[in-house]
């Protein structure tokens, strides 16, 4: 059934989040921390215009990468079925 496989994804991503992922504040505040200009970027496994963009997405990861480079915020934008 839908429900179920929604279900199963949702606790995946929950585990994902809870192994690697802390929510550390609003982005208001992180683009006030930086003191200058703000990055804000955005993970997603597929847009509108160019389909499936990283097959082997992994949003932890890929937030993790871009606040090490510098991201003041990160942000996804997918629904729990297209980001699993």
């Amino acid at each position: 059934m839908i429900l179920d496989e929604i279900f199963e994804e949702r606790k995946v991503q929950l585990l994902r989040e809870r192994a690697g992922y802390s929510r550390k504040g609003s982005f208001k505040a992180a683009l006030r921390r930086s003191g200058g200009l703000s990055i804000i970027a955005e993970v997603k496994k597929a847009s509108p215009s160019k389909s499936v963009i990283e097959p082997n997405y992994d949003p932890v990861k890929t937030a993790a990468e871009y606040e090490q480079a510098g991201a003041a915020a990160v942000r996804s934008g997918q629904s729990v079925r297209s980001a699993c």
